[in-house]
């Protein structure tokens, strides 16, 4: 069996034995939005849980966590997010969750994101946010940045990692 991976802007194809393939999973393909703005305005009026005017306080510091280079580009969603945070007599800061990548270069930020003006965290530093551990024992720790915000908002493409 002959499989296509997408990696980096092109794609890999790789041939495995058929006796080695058990299932091949496949996401349906949705329908593609065509109007960032109106859909992400309908989102923001109809949202799952408190609407953002009533979470958000003038005078807030708002963080909002990002995705980087490796995960799909968020600037459709997170520009007009920082333009209605604003709006509301909020400040806005972004942050690039890296999670254990590398952080990015002023260059890949500005192709990124339009902009170098972000934080990044460092998740080796031994000088963690410890919320506590799961009820599993596991430890829970996030970069010490988040303490300073009033507010915290996840902002693109965030997914469980191994």
């Amino acid at each position: 069996m002959e499989l296509e991976i997408r990696y980096g802007q092109g794609a890999q194809h790789i041939e495995l034995p058929d006796h080695r393939v058990l299932q091949v999973a496949r996401v349906p393909a949705g329908a593609a939005i065509e109007d960032l703005p109106a859909a992400l305005e309908a989102t923001l009026a109809a949202p799952v849980g408190p609407s953002l005017e009533d979470a958000v306080r003038a005078g807030d510091r708002v963080l909002l966590i990002t995705v980087d280079a490796t995960r799909p580009n968020p600037s459709g969603l997170l520009w007009p997010l920082v333009e209605r945070i604003e709006a509301l007599g909020a400040k806005p800061e972004v942050m690039i969750g890296l999670g254990n990548h590398r952080q990015m270069t002023p260059e890949e930020l500005i192709a990124f994101l339009g902009t170098d003006k972000v934080h990044q965290n460092d998740s080796r530093s031994p000088d963690q946010w410890s919320l506590g551990r799961t009820p599993h024992g596991v430890p829970v720790e996030v970069s010490p940045l988040l303490k300073e915000f009033d507010r915290r908002i996840a902002v693109g493409f965030i997914e469980p990692h191994y």
